[in-house]
């Protein structure tokens, strides 16, 4: 079955039957050869191996993106209307330990890995980094449940062990006093790495007390531009 398109551009391809499937694209190798401004209106592709190929202005294409020659030009098709095959690394921890100055989180498991090219997470010297691969926006959180937190519980996100990233500092108020609760945070911000930058979640209790046992969720997410 032929892809829906629903394209509204320069061409004006939008009706199913006006396509024709050619074949599987690799993007990283230009096989077979697409060149810029050349094929029949409604020919397509779909992608077979992601890649950074130049075509018509296009350089990123993700695994199942439809290649679309409109008549004019060469289109992309992101997979099920989706932005382009997404890149997500997701890390968890059930044994973090609050303590009352500012330390990394190292994380013992991995909940989700799409595209380690693009993000992946350091375990060749620690557990605490997510790494971007690629330079681009992308949108980072964590959440954290734990019990028995004093006052306030305090979470940060730092870039390269350098600076600590705006818009990430989050802190679970919930208490009033030097004594115990359930506490709950979510929390997500957008930043713009470049490639080998690498994300660290860290965290203290504000107060003296007691430290106290969290799970947390540290992810990051591709956002294309």
């Amino acid at each position: 079955m032929s892809p829906r398109y629903d394209g509204g551009s320069a061409g004006g391809i939008t009706a199913l039957d006006a396509l024709e499937f050619k074949g599987v694209w690799n993007a990283a190798t230009n096989t077979p050869a697409l060149a810029d401004g050349v094929g029949q209106k409604g020919d397509y592709y779909t992608v077979g191996t992601a890649g950074t190929t130049s075509l018509d202005g296009i350089d990123e294409w993700g695994v199942s993106d439809a290649v679309v020659f409109n008549g004019t030009v060469w289109e992309r098709v992101g997979a099920e209307q989706e932005s382009r095959n997404e890149a997500v690394q997701a890390r968890r921890t059930s044994a973090f330990i609050l303590g009352a100055a500012f330390a990394d989180i190292t994380h013992d498991t991995t909940d989700e890995e799409t595209r380690a090219s693009v993000l992946d997470h350091d375990l060749a010297t620690n557990s605490d980094n997510i790494i971007a691969g690629e330079a681009g926006t992308y949108e980072v959180g964590y959440s954290v449940h734990g019990a028995r937190a004093v006052p306030f519980a305090e979470f940060r996100v730092r870039l390269n062990d350098t600076s600590v990233l705006p818009g990430s500092e989050k802190t679970d108020g919930a208490g009033t006093h030097n004594n115990t609760h359930n506490y709950s945070i979510e929390h997500s911000f957008i930043v713009t790495l470049a490639a080998a930058d690498f994300v660290t979640l860290q965290a203290q209790y504000s107060a003296v007390g007691p430290t106290v046992d969290a799970d947390v969720l540290f992810c990051a997410k591709r956002v294309r531009d």
